[in-house]
């Protein structure tokens, strides 16, 4: 489900409610019900269908003592809203975390959003054809109260990118604003993309969490699985 969804969602209560308000015989004019939603709500309405209900307590720790250790202390940074950089397997609730991290800022009257790298990429390149510079969207995404770049690892590899990327994460560094970067590819991968001194300073004031433990959804199969074979 999507915003427009959502939005026709809305429109279509107010149109019931107006129904089941219709104009009396006297003529005074109908009141419409009012359907009340906080602007909390409604940034949490635009997350995908999938993560409308990621929370932490809904991340289940699992894996070694060591993993669910790291696992721990991963959820305590993000709910304090700390910088973090999760890379590795796929599968370990990146994204699962990454939303719940946005619901706890929002819920805190923060302006959290998230983006794929490829997606701030394309706005960049969309705003040569129509005129905007690519300094006023690199400022629009430094100024978020609190910002997830995912698939960090799906860069296109040219220098400019390279350079937009390392402005956005370097730059809110400088504003001390929280940016939570996500990659299924290696720390080395990442520190290429937004570079050594911009992954170390995240690290500084936050985390950076390799996660190694074995694909959740997987595990989820492979359970399901055995419960049929009993």
């Amino acid at each position: 489900m999507d915003s427009r969804t959502d939005f026709r969602n809305f429109i279509g209560e107010l149109k019931r409610k107006y129904q089941e308000n219709q104009v009396p015989e006297d003529g005074k004019p109908a009141t419409v019900a009012s359907v009340p939603i906080t602007l909390e709500e409604l940034r949490i309405s635009h997350f995908p269908e999938r993560y409308k209900d990621a929370s932490f307590d809904g991340y289940l720790f699992y894996g070694t003592d060591a993993q669910k250790a790291a696992q721990r202390r991963l959820v305590e940074c993000l709910r304090r809203g700390f910088p973090v950089v999760m890379y590795g397997n796929n599968g370990t609730g990146k994204t699962h975390l990454a939303y719940a991290s946005m619901r706890n800022q929002i819920l805190q009257g923060k302006e959290a959003v998230y983006a794929s790298l490829t997606d701030i990429i394309d706005e960049i390149k969309q705003g040569f054809g129509n005129n905007v510079p690519t300094a006023r969207i690199v400022d629009k995404y430094i100024g978020y109260d609190y910002m997830v770049i995912d698939e960090m690892d799906k860069a296109y590899g040219t220098p400019t990118e390279f350079l937009n990327i390392f402005k956005i994460v370097n730059g809110r560094y400088m504003a001390k604003l929280p940016t939570v970067l996500i990659s299924n590819a290696s720390k080395e991968d990442v520190m290429e993309i937004v570079g050594k001194s911009s992954f170390e300073r995240i690290g500084e004031d936050g985390i950076a969490v390799h996660m190694d433990w074995p694909s959740f959804r997987i595990r989820s199969v492979a359970r399901e699985a055995g419960k049929e074979d009993r």
